[in-house]
Formats: C-alpha cells, structure tokens, sequence
C-alpha cells in the first residue's frame, strides 16, 4: 500500500515494513505545525495496522530534516495567537507530543539519517526512535542558540 500525504509518503510491504518518508525536500524537510501533526497522525495509524510490524523513518532529498521551519516559526512568535502563557504552554506542549509519537506507540520505528544539514528538531526526532541508522555523511547542529532561541527540554543526553 502507497500512500501521499500532504508532507509525507508511506508505503508499506507484504514484509510488514512501513516506510515513512518526509516530503518537502524543497525546504529540506523542515517541520511545520500542520507537518507535526500530519506525523502524529500518521504514526498513530501505523501503529494500529496489524500488518504493520517495524515503520522506517527517513527524508526524501539532501537531508534527513533540517529543523523547524524559522519563517514559519517568526510569523507564528509574531502573531496574535501566541501572545499569553497559556498559548504558547499549549502550542509548545502540542508540539513535543506530536514530535514524540514514536516513544509512545507500540510498532518499533528506525530512523535512517542522511546528509549534513539536520539541525534541532532532527534531533529531537532522532531521539524518539528505536535504532538510529546514520550515513558517513550526516551532519548535526543546534542553531537554536544562534537564533536566540532556548533549546527544547526534551533531552538531547538520549542521543
């Protein structure tokens, strides 16, 4: 079965292998909110599927995933949704739930890792997989710091 989603492609085989690839090389496989979500749902969906028995995690193009998506994230700090604790607790809260899916699902998942532009979040997603495969040439980074933003709490020490 093949299927296309908005930010994704999944195809699983006969084997019981479930391939979950990110779809938007063009801006290097950088998460967005409805990104985040689409990933949770989708997860959760393969979890469900007994047929399902291991979901491969990797990215189409020159890298895995290059992070969150910083003009997305600019816009959404500048606009009026964000403005009270309570709203940014419950975007940031949505967020790590969505990011951390893998952790709380059944079906084992093993991310495949490639290219040297995997900046933040790709670490946070690393973390949250059962087995790590990484190419000679991956690359990691926090540019977080340079941009003046805190590093998520989410504990790179599982790296």
């Amino acid at each position: 079965m093949n299927t296309n989603n908005t930010f994704f492609t999944v195809e699983t085989s006969s084997t019981g292998v479930a391939s979950l690839k990110f779809n938007r090389p063009q801006k290097l496989n950088c998460f967005i909110e409805s990104m985040w979500k689409e990933y949770k749902q989708i997860l959760t969906s393969l979890d469900s599927d007994p047929n399902v028995k291991v979901i491969t995690i990797s990215g189409e193009g020159q890298t895995f995933c290059s992070g969150l998506d910083m003009k997305f994230f600019a816009t959404k700090m500048q606009g009026q949704e964000l403005r009270s604790k309570e709203d940014l607790y419950s975007f940031i809260k949505t967020f790590q739930d969505c990011i951390s899916t893998p952790l709380h699902i059944t079906k084992p998942t093993i991310g495949v890792i490639h290219g040297k532009k995997n900046y933040g979040l790709a670490l946070e997603l690393m973390q949250c997989f059962t087995i790590r495969i990484c190419t000679k040439d991956s690359g990691f980074a926090l540019n977080e710091i340079s941009h003046g933003i805190k590093v998520s709490k989410m504990g790179y020490v599982m790296l």
